[in-house]
């Protein structure tokens, strides 16, 4: 039983990482990140359970008393762990939506953004700042960071030499341009997630408005002349 009990909590580790990077990653709700769905848990649980509790059930019944106590024992013991794997998922489930709630919910934008310049991902606040009215339409227009977001095209190259040589870039700031025309500085923090080759695959990291700071530091250097 411990063979089938591990492939099944192995298949619900796989399961709520697939479905939370599908949703992180290709962002195909209305809402960009749908909350993991416990029946969904449930319903592969029972059918797994099925399939194992089949495997040890007999084909016939065996008038062995000792035979069929053993096969109830089996079922039992089949049914108690499958009880243990749902309170499992649904601990799994309760966690996934609180980072859902987390990554909608926060001040700062959060992103996923390939080498060539795509969004992969963006959250909420992200298109808030910059000035789209949701994440879809952020993630289709904006497809050549370099030129169409950064005020110079040059800033999305050092952005990116930095972390090909770091693989980390802290507080690195920008003026970029909203979509509806209007400049904002903004202060990001990422860092590159590479494949087991050692290629990177994407950038990921966080956006801060830091406009109002920005301009009160030009005008104090204006002053200061």
């Amino acid at each position: 039983m411990d063979f089938e009990k591990n492939n099944l909590l192995f298949a619900i580790f796989l399961i709520g990482i697939t479905n939370a990077n599908t949703q992180f990653n290709m962002s195909v709700s209305k809402n960009n990140y749908l909350p993991l769905n416990k029946n969904f848990f449930v319903r592969f649980l029972d059918s797994l359970s099925n399939q194992v509790g089949s495997l040890v059930r007999p084909k016939t019944r065996n008038k062995n008393n000792t035979d069929n106590r053993a096969h109830d024992y089996r079922v039992r013991q089949l049914l108690m762990e499958n009880e243990s794997l749902r309170k499992k998922a649904d601990k799994y489930v309760k966690q996934a939506n609180q980072l859902s709630s987390i990554i909608e919910n926060t001040s700062e934008g959060i992103f996923q953004t390939t080498p060539t310049g795509k969004y992969i991902f963006a959250n909420k606040p992200l298109a808030r700042i910059y000035g789209y009215d949701d994440t879809h339409e952020l993630i289709f227009h904006l497809n050549d960071i370099a030129k169409q977001l950064y005020l110079d095209p040059h800033k999305r190259m050092e952005f990116q030499d930095i972390l090909s040589k770091n693989d980390r870039v802290i507080e690195f700031e920008s003026e970029v341009k909203r979509s509806d025309g209007k400049t904002i500085w903004i202060k990001e923090n990422a860092r590159a997630v590479h494949d087991e080759t050692g290629e990177i695959l994407y950038y990921e990291g966080t956006v801060e408005d830091i406009t109002s700071r920005k301009l009160a530091e030009l005008e104090l250097q204006k002053l200061a002349r």
